[in-house]
């Protein structure tokens, strides 16, 4: 059977199409491709094997994505969350839509505020 990759699992809630960080793939050489199937999320080495090992798991090379430090981060992002430090580049597409909303409520708060004060002048 052919390898495809590994499956990433998402928690319960969360979806590859908004949680995975893509904009990655532009920004840097990762040396994994990404795909979805079915409504299930795969990665890929660029050195896939192409065939299964024994017992069904995929090749060494996709097996090994899970000792590259990137690809570990984003597995832990993933599981954990973002910190509100991180560089956007790695924030996934539902992280910068939070953010924009919680900068827009801001500066609508900040407007409130600014008026409320004028009107006591």
């Amino acid at each position: 059977q052919p390898c495809c990759g590994m499956l990433i699992m998402f928690p319960e809630g969360r979806s590859h199409h908004v949680d995975y960080p893509f904009g990655l793939h532009q920004q840097y050489p990762l040396p994994w491709d990404y795909y979805s199937q079915r409504d299930k999320f795969y990665v890929q080495s660029h050195h896939c094997l192409r065939s299964l090992r024994a017992g069904g798991k995929s090749c060494n090379s996709c097996e090994a994505l899970l000792r590259d430090d990137v690809f570990v981060g984003i597995l832990q992002r993933i599981a954990g969350g973002i910190h509100p430090s991180t560089p956007l580049i790695y924030r996934p597409i539902s992280v910068l839509v939070e953010t924009v909303r919680n900068k827009s409520d801001e500066c609508r708060g900040m407007k409130l505020t600014k008026l409320n004060l004028v009107r006591k002048l």
